[in-house]
């Protein structure tokens, strides 16, 4: 029985068992936790609306991944250590609701910031101008229509089904883009940014089991109602059918560029010598408080708010329960730190107002090729082994308003050199626009003494858009009717159709066999010849897709 949508939606902690976790997409309530991911952005072509729809159909009952699967498969994994499915999502955009003739089962109201569009938001982000970003970001003419993200533990199940998506939609749509992501880990195994410091330790909490013990949330409790990011999908089965808007930005970062200029500064603000090569392991020590303030925490995401060094903390285990309540914390976390700037707990409006306007984030980092480690297994330190570009973060997060929430961080507390103080200054990490901030840094941990020196602009945005994540039963709603029944198709012969449906048949068989699917296990394997009518040797019965399971019909 399902519990009332309002009801669910302020309720914590979530129940795993609820109904309505099989029409939600994964993801959402907690993070997939697969190491590699592909984001495959789609352009649809024109004329082709019926059969874009009739994939999109297929595609979700086939593969994208239900709240509750995910959550099964976590418990299976936790219980038995057995690895979960691949896992997809799929996203549309406003032009995605547009172009399938659906625009009235989008979400949200006309005015809204979901269906101008992220380009249209720009200015008053101070967003670099679309001409800049990177090839397929800009979409074909300017649009993308949808997203599909792919993940998995191994690389090569994720790149096999990748290549299997881009057949099944020749003629369909223009696989604009393809941007990959990988989890990075220090030699620890704790999961890390491209500038070295563990990253995703502060994220709202949505199921009991996640929650910190009592003692550890005593100034700072992360639990979270799914009201933070669901909202209703008007195009779901009924009113518990529900969404949520997903907000994805390429982030570059130039880590030589941060890595420089984080001594360059502790050489001004600590009167430490000119000559590195000469530093004690002190004054070594003293010049990563720059980054750390900087950032919020040390590299081992100890909180600079608690400690003035790095802690070297159990593997998943640094230190959350904190705030900004104490009248001299800017001389231990200055207000420009990422943290405060990003997340601001008690500053400003104060906890209530601020937890509001959490997102929920689900970002990986990229590379263009991987990064160049030391003995031990971490990031090389060396200046020549740090890049300056190619590499970054996938920022990705879950809201349920994007102008109140995602829009508001950004505009009101990131990009704003008043918030929360007069004279703060941007984030020195996301902040803009391009161009550095001068900061007035702590002359020591603690200390009430200034010194201005100038840092920041080693992060570009290369590109973003909006969308919207739909319920299970809105996407295989697209279906255009009559529904196939579970029959064999007939493949006609190449004499029957020469050059026809039959070759492109043959061909693109041939391809998927030689190129995509040598690493797919069988079952993943039957699965993909659904996603393309003229692939369809194999044809789901009418039930089993709408149970989101396709038995193969031999």
């Amino acid at each position: 029985m399902h519990m009332p949508a309002a009801q669910f939606l302020s309720q914590f902690p979530v129940n795993p068992a609820d109904p309505i976790l099989s029409d939600l997409q994964g993801n959402i309530l907690k993070g997939h936790g697969r190491q590699f991911t592909f984001n495959l952005f789609l352009s649809f072509k024109t004329g082709q609306t019926n059969a874009v729809r009739t994939w999109i159909a297929n595609f979700s009952s086939v593969f994208v991944t239900t709240a509750r699967k995910q959550f099964d498969e976590t418990q299976l994994f936790h219980d038995e250590r057995i690895p979960g499915s691949i896992f997809t999502s799929f996203f549309l955009s406003a032009e995605g609701y547009k172009y399938l003739g659906v625009a009235d089962k989008m979400p949200g109201v006309t005015t809204d910031k979901f269906r101008a569009g992220m380009k249209a938001s720009g200015p008053a982000l101070k967003d670099p101008n679309p001409s800049t970003w990177s090839p397929g970001l800009n979409g074909a003419n300017g649009v993308i229509h949808a997203m599909v993200l792919i993940a998995d533990a191994d690389v090569h199940q994720a790149r096999s089904l990748t290549r299997a998506i881009k057949l099944s939609l020749m003629g369909k749509a223009d696989v604009v883009a393809v941007e990959r992501g990988v989890v990075l880990r220090n030699a620890k195994g704790e999961g890390i940014e491209h500038n070295n410091y563990v990253d995703g330790i502060s994220q709202p909490v949505f199921f009991a089991n996640e929650l910190p013990a009592p003692g550890d949330r005593t100034k700072w409790n992360p639990q979270a109602t799914p009201s933070l990011m669901l909202v209703a999908d008007p195009g779901g089965k009924d009113a518990n059918s529900m969404g949520s808007y997903f907000v994805f930005r390429k982030l570059e970062q130039n880590v030589r560029g941060f890595k420089t200029r984080e001594k360059e500064v502790a050489k001004a603000v600590f009167n430490l010598p000119a000559n590195e090569a000469t530093w004690t392991e002190a004054q070594a020590e003293q010049a990563e408080l720059i980054g750390a303030w900087a950032v919020g925490r040390f590299e081992d995401g100890t909180p600079v708010m608690l400690h003035g060094d790095a802690t070297n903390p159990p593997l998943g285990h640094q230190e959350n329960n904190f705030d900004f309540a104490d009248p001299n914390s800017a001389s231990k976390c200055p207000f420009f730190a990422h943290i405060r700037k990003s997340a601001a707990r008690t500053d400003g409006a104060g906890p209530v107002f601020n937890k509001d306007k959490r997102l929920v984030r689900r970002g990986i980092p990229f590379e263009d090729k991987p990064r160049i480690r030391d003995a031990n297994g971490d990031l090389s330190d060396k200046p020549e082994d740090q890049p300056t570009g190619g590499v970054g973060l996938l920022f990705m997060c879950y809201v349920a308003n994007i102008a109140n929430q995602f829009e508001f961080v950004q505009q009101s507390w990131v990009n704003s050199p008043d918030f929360s103080q007069p004279g703060t200054g941007k984030d020195p990490l996301i902040g803009q626009p391009a161009g550095a901030t001068v900061y007035h840094w702590p002359t020591g941990y603690g200390a009430n003494t200034r010194k201005d020196v100038p840092f920041g602009d080693f992060i570009t945005m290369r590109g973003g858009e909006y969308f919207f994540a739909p319920s299970l039963s809105m996407l295989q709603s697209l279906r255009p009717k009559p529904v196939i029944t579970g029959t064999i198709a007939k493949t006609p012969s190449v004499a029957e159709q020469p050059g026809g449906p039959a070759m492109r048949n043959e061909q693109l068989l041939h391809q998927l066999n030689d190129e995509t699917l040598f690493h797919l296990d069988p079952g993943l394997l039957q699965k993909v010849v659904v996603l393309d009518p003229m692939l369809q040797l194999f044809v789901p019965d009418k039930a089993d897709v709408g149970a989101g399971v396709v038995n193969v019909h031999s």
